[in-house]
């Protein structure tokens, strides 16, 4: 659908025993790269030169590497199924999707409009910073605090 943009394809699980590659070989995509599952060193090294993450899981709790994408600058298109709105503003910071179709037009509409990009990758830096641990734990022992002042 995408022939002017590369895509790198990251993980295992559901990408083992070559599928993927025999795919991406039999369908002569010459802008995808399968790149198997990458340590933390290579993965950021991939999000410094990428401008997007598709996220195509379904079923995932609180997936970190959105955090780790936003936290390159990358936003991300993911889907809504596993609580995604709570923390992504669609438009600002990342991309909750419904389906394939909409996160289609998503990206279709970022490479017709690329300076859009710049906004949401800064906004993806302070999603990111959001969770960041020092930041939660902190607000986690407020809490705590509170709890044992009001009992």
């Amino acid at each position: 659908s995408f022939p002017n943009i590369n895509f790198h394809c990251v993980g295992g699980n559901q990408m083992k025993d070559g599928l993927l590659e025999t795919y991406i070989l039999d369908h002569d995509l010459n802008n995808v790269k399968y790149h198997g599952l990458l340590d933390h060193n290579r993965l950021a090294a991939l999000l410094s030169g990428v401008d997007l993450m598709y996220f195509p899981s379904r079923s995932e709790g609180f997936p970190k590497v959105l955090l780790e994408a936003a936290c390159a600058g990358v936003p991300s298109i993911c889907y809504g199924d596993y609580g995604a709105s709570e923390w992504i503003t669609t438009g600002q910071d990342g991309f909750v999707v419904d389906d394939v179709d909409d996160a289609t037009a998503v990206i279709n509409n970022l490479y017709n409009h690329p300076e859009q990009l710049m906004s949401l990758a800064n906004n993806a830096v302070m999603l990111g910073r959001r969770f960041d641990w020092k930041i939660l734990v902190k607000e986690w022992e407020d809490e705590i605090v509170k709890l044992r002042v009001e009992s």
